[in-house]
């Protein structure tokens, strides 16, 4: 199994530095009431006065489901990628590697936006530290293998579904409101993805393609003998164009 390469903690703002560590923790999904227990943590610390400082990295991949290893992130060819917090206006490029540090506010939407004309345009929830990026690349293929075309207005969520720090296997997802296309899931196909009740692979990525752009609540479920589990993760910002990764935690 491999170890999950986001990290979605309680944000950490206190005095002095802390060693950095995008290795990954578990945690409920953004806004949502999944549970689950960090295993490692991040820099995120207060700078002088009131300046709150982020210390963090791109992950950027060619495919979707290579975003359960931190290991997968590209040491070169992440550079010059816009970063910005939130509301605030304040924005940095990342270096190489994708790390990158930024002072900020982030107003009232809490919310990492990573932009550039070599990725898709992504997001991800205040709170993770290792905010992942498709390659234009790999993200239009992954489209047309799977027969997606989004409409003016439209987003996608990405749904890493994850227990005990590993992606988790026959996990399915739901939104609302409703995306146009169902689920689809990670298989074997770098590209083609498989959709119906059968969910999730072991590399645990669910992806909604089609939602409508404002605030969604994302449903995640797995098998759990003859009944269900099911975490269900509320607010999610979903962007016209986009594409929001979020973290699920299995109890």
């Amino acid at each position: 199994m491999r170890r999950l390469g986001w990290c979605l903690l309680a944000l950490v703002s206190a005095c002095g530095s802390k060693s950095t560590d995008y290795t990954v923790g578990g945690g409920g999904g953004g806004g949502g009431s999944g549970g689950g227990k960090p295993d490692a943590s991040v820099d995120g610390t207060v700078s002088g006065g009131d300046a709150n400082v982020y210390t963090g990295r791109v992950c950027l991949v060619d495919d979707a489901r290579l975003l359960t290893s931190s290991a997968s992130c590209s040491p070169t060819g992440a550079g010059g990628l816009t970063v910005r917090l939130g509301n605030d206006t304040t924005t940095v490029l990342t270096n190489a590697d994708g790390t990158f540090s930024i002072a900020g506010d982030p107003g009232s939407l809490a919310v990492w936006s990573v932009t550039g004309t070599a990725i898709v345009s992504s997001f991800e929830p205040l709170g993770n530290y290792l905010v992942p990026a498709l390659s234009m690349t790999g993200y239009t293929s992954w489209l047309t293998s799977n027969g997606v075309t989004l409409l003016p207005g439209e987003g996608s969520v990405v749904a890493l579904e994850l227990m005990n720090g590993a992606g988790v296997a026959s996990a399915t997802a739901t939104s609302t409101p409703t995306s146009r296309f169902d689920g689809f899931y990670s298989g074997a196909s770098t590209t083609v993805w498989t959709q119906g009740t059968e969910g999730t692979d072991t590399h645990g990525v669910a992806w909604l393609a089609g939602i409508d752009a404002g605030t969604a609540s994302i449903a995640s479920q797995i098998p759990n003998g003859m009944t269900s589990t099911t975490v269900t993760t509320d607010g999610v910002d979903v962007f016209d164009g986009g594409v929001t990764f979020i973290q699920v935690v299995f109890p």
